[in-house]
């Protein structure tokens, strides 16, 4: 299986890079990177992405960037460190042609990640996931985070507020998110000390939201795909919170079963994703520590197994996002620990 070839962009330094999304306006790319901490979040785009639109600059705490509507995506804000993240926001923001403005959707406490959903029936939610629910120092988890949703305006009508209620469940070091297909529709997965759990929407609106448990045991972050074509989706996963392990697992006897391991040595696993470059499924992850590295495991077919290609050694990424374009795929990385904004072109 011959590897990828692909060539990197450095697009400009931003301080704790660490949230991403690559995303259309009028039929042109726009790839935006936002900071912890005091970070700034910008917009890059252009023919070479040297154009630099500044959303805001400072007082960033950017842990999720979302795609909603063409010219319009969802960002957080306000979660400027594990224990100062009170009062955070989702923010709307808008491209008026000449640059973006911005307005706050909801206030909710230590969010850590968020999305929005569409149910069934048409109606759209905010789905957002706390990290913790107040901390006195860094190491301080006795408090448990929690899972919010909250229907949403059309888009036409944005920015009305969203009125966020919690669901049931307390679920500490509540750190992974993301969203994917299950079930035929769209769904939310998070993943805490409690394991792995996906999210349904109601068929109707004012109807039960569904929670069903993947995993039993401590994990940190996921991304979902059925990268091997069996029809089952497969789980990336690492763990445990902020940990050394990248695993996949495969559904099997009605049990997801671990069937890889990525084999180069890192510490603080933070980044992965599921994404399709020229077409084919992979998984894309990342660490913050030891070889810090960024890499793809791919499935094989051939061979009837997985396989890793290492991308770049030392960036340290926090979050990735795939964009895909009639001509290309793009890789953007929150290369937070050399404070990089990164496109990986394949």
């Amino acid at each position: 299986m011959e590897k990828l070839a692909f060539e990197k962009k450095i697009l400009g330094n931003i301080e704790k890079c660490y949230a991403v999304l690559g995303t259309t306006i009028g039929g042109k790319p726009f790839l935006f990177y936002g900071g912890e901490g005091a970070g700034s979040l910008r917009a890059f785009s252009g023919s070479d992405f040297s154009h630099c639109d500044m959303v805001w600059e400072g007082g960033g705490g950017t842990m999720s960037i979302v795609p909603l509507a063409d010219g319009c995506i969802l960002a957080s804000r306000g979660f400027t460190s594990m224990v100062d993240s009170a009062g955070s926001t989702v923010e709307f923001i808008r491209y008026t042609g000449e640059g973006f403005e911005h307005f706050t959707l909801c206030t909710l406490d230590y969010l850590h990640r968020f999305d929005s959903l569409l149910a069934p029936d048409g109606t759209r939610y905010i789905f957002a996931a706390t990290l913790h629910s107040g901390k006195t120092d860094k190491e301080d988890w006795s408090n448990p985070g929690h899972v919010f949703v909250g229907e949403m305006a059309p888009v036409s009508e944005l920015p009305a507020p969203v009125e966020l209620q919690q669901l049931p469940g307390d679920f500490y070091m509540n750190h992974g998110f993301c969203k994917a297909e299950w079930a035929g529709r769209e769904a939310a997965f998070t993943t805490s000390r409690e394991g792995a759990f996906v999210w349904l929407p109601p068929e109707k609106k004012g109807g039960e939201w569904i929670s069903m448990k993947l995993l039993d045991f401590p994990v940190s972050d996921i991304a979902v795909s059925d990268i091997d074509g069996d029809g089952e989706k497969e789980l990336a996963c690492l763990l445990p919170f902020h940990g050394n392990e990248f695993h996949i697992y495969r559904l099997s006897d009605g049990k997801y079963q671990e069937v890889y391991t990525y084999p180069l040595e890192n510490d603080f696993y933070h980044a992965v994703i599921s994404a399709t470059i020229h077409g084919e499924k992979v998984f894309v992850g990342g660490a913050r520590k030891l070889t810090a590295d960024l890499f793809l495991v791919r499935w094989d077919a051939e061979k009837k197994g997985f396989t890793e290609q290492q991308l770049d050694a030392g960036p340290g990424p926090s979050n990735l996002a795939m964009l895909n374009l009639e001509d290309c795929d793009l890789l953007l990385s929150a290369n937070r620990m050399i404070f990089e904004a990164a496109v990986y072109k394949f």
